[in-house]
């Protein structure tokens, strides 16, 4: 799979990455709707969210994250992944790497530190 990937970033001109710098492994907490990869490309950590093809009538997920990503970025909500790419044809998003570690529980609080 990880060279399917690597031929979808390399395929996209505006990206620009050099083919001999770049490195793609699968992360553990991929979802129903979607794989997430780590993507090391020009000594930058990136990550690819390619969304699992769907049937004519579920929501599309691609579509809510990419919105998502956008509405972030309009009002200046910084502590989320900034998109890099986007790609309806080949269903995935390339956005910035986000050091942390993934919360056990949801609260208030932690929400509060998203802001």
């Amino acid at each position: 799979m990880s060279s399917d990937l690597r031929k979808l970033i390399l395929n996209e001109p505006a990206l620009g990455f050099d083919p001999e710098k770049i490195t793609i492994s699968s992360l553990s907490h991929s979802g129903v709707n979607s794989n997430i990869y780590l993507v090391n490309a020009d000594n930058q950590r990136l990550i690819l969210k390619k969304f699992r093809k769907l049937s004519y009538k579920d929501r599309s997920r691609y579509d809510a994250e990419n919105f998502a990503l956008e509405f972030f970025e309009k009002h200046n909500i910084t502590s989320v992944p900034q998109k890099l790419f986007s790609s309806r044809k080949n269903n995935f998003i390339l956005m910035t790497f986000i050091e942390g570690v993934k919360p056990n529980t949801f609260s208030f609080k932690i929400a509060q530190q998203a802001i």
